[in-house]
């Protein structure tokens, strides 16, 4: 190795270490806070699962069984599972990437969330509640 090697690394260094004091302002990082969802602005969202029907398992059905639609509707959200072929589901082919799919969204169709369905049961709720505040 030239003897000159290590002193021009010393000499970038030291560089590199003024360089932002010496007009070359950077910007603070500012970490990114979610807004803070407002559950009264979330009534009748909607929860829907995309799924292929036929691919179904067992723990996807229990899941996604009557007493989450009773549930859901308890806290004021609408509930509705698409076949990824049918009609309805059309729309959000693009956004679900995977099946089975999760999407929350508020009554004019904005999207609060978007991701392949989180088992178990706990996840798939929390999921809901960051999304809605219910």
């Amino acid at each position: 190795m030239p003897k000159w090697v290590p002193i021009a690394l010393v000499l970038f260094g030291i560089g590199v270490a003024i360089a932002p004091t010496d007009g070359c302002n950077l910007p603070i990082p500012i970490p990114i806070v979610d807004p803070v969802v407002d559950p009264a602005k979330t009534e009748g969202s909607y929860v829907v699962v995309i799924e292929q029907t036929e691919d179904r398992t067992p723990a996807i059905a229990k899941l996604l069984g009557q007493d989450l639609k009773t549930e859901l509707e308890s806290r004021g959200l609408k509930y509705r599972t698409y076949d990824v072929y049918s009609d309805e589901a059309k729309p959000y082919k693009t956004i679900a990437t995977t099946l089975p799919y999760l999407l929350v969204m508020l009554p004019d169709g904005k999207i609060l969330a978007s991701k392949p369905l989180p088992l178990p049961k706990s996840a798939f709720d929390a999921a809901i509640k960051e999304a809605t505040g219910r």
